[in-house]
């Protein structure tokens, strides 16, 4: 069995966070091949220690962390292509035009534009495995998709990853599928926001025979206003929409088996 691992983020907490993820998909004793997206900059508020979360020294303990001889591919934020960098603006200008027309007509809309960044970058992230993929004939049967300050405070076992128990997602942080689930995930990445664009007309006005498909949804916040323009209910809505299922990790015990932001 081969396996990929896309990590991207800021390297804020990943020596905290990193060994339990890495635990939990046995990484040690499977072949897994290593695809880093790393953004060098340092959120002031989420410092370490007022250690800054980029440092030659912090990278030298990730390589080590994952066996440097692993990793295939590493991208950094301040080489986005100019293309890139356009695009991530325009998804981020077209989010914050949508969100002011909805926040016009019902108020009181919770509004998270840096996710835009973190969608469009889970895409570029993606298309590094893709490329090698291309390059080195590679064909992996699951990913591991996440960031670098993720992570369980204890975890006993292994998950073993199978058929039976993927694709399976934890919040919008971590996703272990197939190679064509992660795929389609990424795409969202491109076109963020879902939500408003498929359960709303181009008034704002809900679509009642769309969002009856989902309304018994398990978890379903589909309309909530803390919910339009957040990433997890997109996220799942989106893959609903392209025909997958899977399972949600925050209905297992415990609650996303303890994973959560680390910081």
């Amino acid at each position: 069995m081969k396996y990929a691992l896309q990590l991207y983020g800021q390297l804020r907490t990943f020596q905290e966070s990193l060994p339990s993820l890495l635990k939990f998909i046995d990484y040690y004793n499977k072949d897994y091949d290593v695809f880093l997206l790393i953004d060098k900059h340092n959120t002031k508020n989420y410092i370490v220690n007022s250690n800054p979360n980029y440092s030659d020294e912090n990278m030298q303990r990730l390589l080590e962390i994952l066996i440097k001889d692993r990793i295939k591919s590493i991208m950094y934020i301040d080489s986005m292509t100019t293309n890139d960098i356009l695009t991530e603006e325009q998804i981020k200008v077209n989010y914050n035009m949508l969100w002011s027309k909805f926040n016009t007509k019902y108020g009181n809309i919770t509004r998270n534009d840096f996710v835009c960044s973190l969608k469009y970058r889970t895409y570029l992230l993606n298309n590094l495995r893709l490329d090698y993929e291309k390059l080195s004939g590679t064909v992996y049967n699951y990913v591991v998709r996440s960031r670098f300050d993720y992570g369980a405070l204890d975890i006993n076992k292994a998950y073993d990853i199978n058929e039976k128990n993927t694709p399976i997602l934890f919040s919008d942080c971590l996703t272990i599928a197939s190679a064509d689930f992660i795929n389609t995930e990424s795409k969202l990445g491109l076109i963020y926001p879902f939500t408003p664009k498929c359960l709303y007309d181009e008034d704002c006005n809900l679509l009642v025979e769309k969002y009856k498909k989902y309304e018994n949804w398990r978890g379903d916040k589909f309309i909530d206003k803390n919910w339009i323009f957040m990433p997890e209910l997109n996220q799942r809505l989106f893959l609903l929409e392209q025909g997958f299922t899977f399972i949600e990790a925050w209905w297992e015990t415990p609650c996303n088996y303890g994973f959560k932001i680390i910081r």
